[in-house]
């Protein structure tokens, strides 16, 4: 093995780069372990006429994921996705006006042109995904690699899910940062809190410490739920993220309120969350207002089940906040 220059090893280190490898173990395990744990490759998608500047920027070591050649796109697939992201990409007060170069069955198609005409509509996510309906039990690694279930994660109580483009983005550092305060009130009001990014775990970990949150972060660098609820943000194609949403859930993951966070405005402010919480235990828990009567009686005559954390066992009134 030749000797590496120490000007070498210096970059590599102060980028706090790291390799490691081993001589025992198939392909297959690793490949199970890789699966099991939620370690998936970085990649940029290039097309095959941006070659020669995809190896401009390997020798510039402008490079922060590994390229994949787009061989074989589907025409039909580019033809479907022209107007669309054409009529979504012009800005406020002018039409969409794409100008488009490429025939039927090349292997590429270039659009100029396109600007924002419309915002965001609210109605981003999968169609089904509607107040009152039950949000997926997702099941991801934390940010410490433990498999963890959004239903263990809710317990009984009213949870805030933050859907996160990731570490990357200062908006949603900023709003992190911003829920510093607001979870210290949830964790004493009985509420959870759980954030989702498309970050993998060790990125996960590093989002979550670097703005001081308690609450769990989830890693989900696979695009599961960025698949399945259909929230791609097409607009940033190489970081892949998913569009920024809060979710607020009822108890048993029912969806009580949506919002879409592709503009950093359109997320939810502290108060507008305090008040969301509040019209779920409204709702959902029956000794809110424990003025009544009824409930008077009830608590007289013994029966307790309606009052919190009566009729629940320790371990959901004492779990993770």
């Amino acid at each position: 093995m030749r000797d590496i220059p120490y000007s070498t090893l210096a970059g590599f280190f102060h980028a706090c780069r790291n390799v490691a490898g081993s001589t025992i173990g198939s392909f297959k395990r690793k490949l199970n372990f890789s699966g099991k744990h939620d370690i998936v490759p970085e990649i940029e998608t290039i097309k095959i006429k941006d070659v020669n500047e995809a190896y401009e920027r390997v020798l510039k070591s402008d490079l922060r994921y590994h390229f994949l050649k787009d061989r074989h796109p589907s025409p039909e697939k580019q033809r479907q996705a022209v107007p669309t992201l054409a009529s979504r990409l012009s800005p406020k007060g002018f039409p969409a006006t794409p100008k488009c170069n490429g025939a039927e069955g090349k292997s590429e198609v270039s659009c100029v042109g396109w600007n924002r005409s419309e915002p965001l509509s609210e109605e981003q996510m999968r169609a089904d995904i509607v107040p009152g309906a039950v949000f997926p039990d997702y099941e991801l690694s934390d940010h410490t690699g433990k498999r963890r279930k959004l239903s263990e994660l809710q317990g009984v109580y009213p949870t805030v899910v933050v859907l996160s483009r990731g570490s990357y983005c200062p908006k949603d550092r900023r709003q992190a940062e911003g829920l510093l305060q607001l979870h210290r009130e949830m964790t004493v009001g009985y509420c959870r809190m759980v954030t989702i990014s498309t970050d993998a775990i060790a990125e996960t970990h590093e989002y979550r410490s670097g703005v001081g949150a308690q609450w769990p972060f989830l890693a989900d660098p696979r695009r599961i739920i960025q698949k399945d609820l259909d929230i791609a943000e097409y607009t940033d194609p190489i970081h892949n993220p998913m569009i920024p949403h809060v979710i607020v859930l009822e108890p048993k993951l029912i969806v009580h309120k949506i919002y879409n966070g592709y503009w950093f405005f359109g997320r939810p402010t502290v108060e507008e969350l305090r008040l969301d919480l509040r019209a779920v235990f409204m709702k959902a828990f029956a000794d809110w207002d424990i003025t009544k009567p009824a409930l008077r009686d009830a608590w007289n005559g013994g029966r307790k089940d309606d009052f919190f954390p009566y009729g629940q066992i320790l371990a959901e009134t004492l779990g993770e906040a």
